[in-house]
């Protein structure tokens, strides 16, 4: 034990005296379980007592101890800015003490221009969709000049349609967003008809009965606060697509109310549709599987467990499968949460939860209508979790919530989530 003592302490010793030159990289850490490649071209990172603990401590405590550092590099000086096009969107966020909401954003940016973080249509929608993508630049930070900004606002004025349909679409990689564009169109996501009304009247601050370009900006910069300068548009001083789309780009264009409300009824319907078109592939139904998967996405069941609890009641081959109407029937609910918690708690009142009779009377006094028999049937095969023919609301409820909050949250790896699979594990003991 002596003897292996020294020749540790030897080796330390003669470890110190190396200084690693400003090319040297560390190309693989192996341990029992990872291998990753890590690579860095400063000095600052790879220092002596690095090399220390990994001796020490062992790879697992370094590769930890090394990944929380380099998560934390600074931001980039503002020579780098300057000169080069392509960044990492980490690069630029760094350590930077920046809001939930404003790290999202940074952090699934597609553009820089003039020094300020804007996000591309397609980011946008994959974020809020949380639909994975098989493009390797997908968080990549591309510099852009004055002249492409301002050939993307002409491509967005030629596809600009009074009836709004395709916004996302028709521009997809070729726009700009800002982050105040972001925080509008994710809170316009949850918004039901009877809040138009509202959100509208906030934007008409003369009350005059349209929204003018003047006043739709003031309301978004009220909304900044003190916002880093890498997400203030503020001080670049160019219409985002979004703005073009709304007010032309000339920005002498109005809004009244109805066509407010129809671009916000057509830009939650493009993002639904999207949605659906990514599990049907090409088809016009998706099956009962795909339909379960896409609802579960902010559930904490693995795809395993969804699975499970569909064939408790159907056969394998007996799932039903659904269309662009049903889906957008059952997405009909996150703009009524609020008005169906009301409506059930009525009928829960004895800690029983709710049965198909009660539930779909429910939606019926919410939406308008009620669901179709093969929608009730697969609701209840995944939510029924006692299996007992009522449905867990607050399972139910969790799910929808935090759907409704989608853009505003990555991943599922969180504490909200964890409080909620939790409640829902010992609500299915009871």
């Amino acid at each position: 034990m002596s003897r292996f003592l020294i020749s540790r302490y030897s080796l330390l010793t003669n470890l110190s005296q190396f200084q690693p030159n400003n090319s040297y990289k560390f190309n693989k850490i192996h341990t029992k379980s990872t291998t990753q490649i890590l690579d860095t071209t400063s000095s600052k990172y790879t220092s002596n007592r690095l090399i220390i603990l990994a001796l020490l401590l062992g790879g697992g405590v370094t590769l930890y101890l090394y990944t929380k550092r380099e998560s934390k590099q600074p931001n980039l000086s503002t020579t780098n800015i300057h000169t080069q096009q392509t960044f990492h969107a980490n690069e630029l966020v760094g350590d930077s003490k920046l809001t939930k909401q404003e790290r999202i954003f940074a952090e699934n940016s597609t553009y820089l221009y003039q020094g300020v973080l804007y996000m591309s249509p397609a980011s946008f929608i994959r974020l809020v969709t949380q639909v994975p993508t098989l493009d390797k630049n997908a968080h990549s930070v591309n510099k852009v000049d004055t002249k492409q900004v301002n050939k993307w606002s002409d491509l967005t004025s030629s596809n600009r349609e009074r009836n709004h349909e395709g916004f996302l679409k028709n521009i997809w990689n070729d726009g700009i967003l800002s982050y105040p564009d972001y925080r509008f169109l994710v809170s316009t996501l949850a918004k039901c008809n009877h809040h138009f009304k509202i959100a509208f009247s906030i934007y008409d601050r003369d009350c005059n009965g349209c929204i003018e370009l003047s006043e739709f900006i003031q309301v978004q910069n009220s909304m900044l606060g003190n916002v880093p300068e890498l997400l203030d548009p503020r001080t670049t001083g160019v219409q985002s697509s979004l703005l073009v789309h709304l007010f032309g780009t000339d920005g002498k264009g109005t809004l009244s109310f109805d066509e407010f409300s129809t671009f916000i009824d057509a830009f939650q319907k493009e993002v639904l549709l999207y949605e659906f078109n990514v599990y049907a592939k090409g088809n016009k139904t998706i099956s009962g599987e795909d339909f379960a998967k896409l609802i579960m996405r902010y559930s904490c069941l693995s795809m395993k467990e969804i699975k499970s609890r569909l064939y408790r009641n159907y056969s394998k081959n007996a799932i039903p499968e659904f269309d662009l109407h049903q889906y957008e029937r059952f997405c009909d609910l996150l703009l009524n949460i609020e008005d169906l918690s009301t409506v059930v708690s009525i009928y829960t009142v004895d800690g029983k939860g709710v049965n198909k009779r009660e539930f779909n009377h429910a939606v019926e006094i919410c939406c308008g209508d009620k669901f179709d028999n093969n929608l009730l049937e697969i609701l209840f095969s995944i939510f029924d979790i006692k299996k007992d023919g009522f449905l867990d609301y607050q399972e139910f409820l969790d799910v929808l919530r935090r759907w409704q909050k989608r853009g505003t949250f990555v991943g599922k790896n969180n504490w909200e989530l964890f409080t909620t699979c939790f409640r829902s594990k010992v609500r299915a003991q009871k």
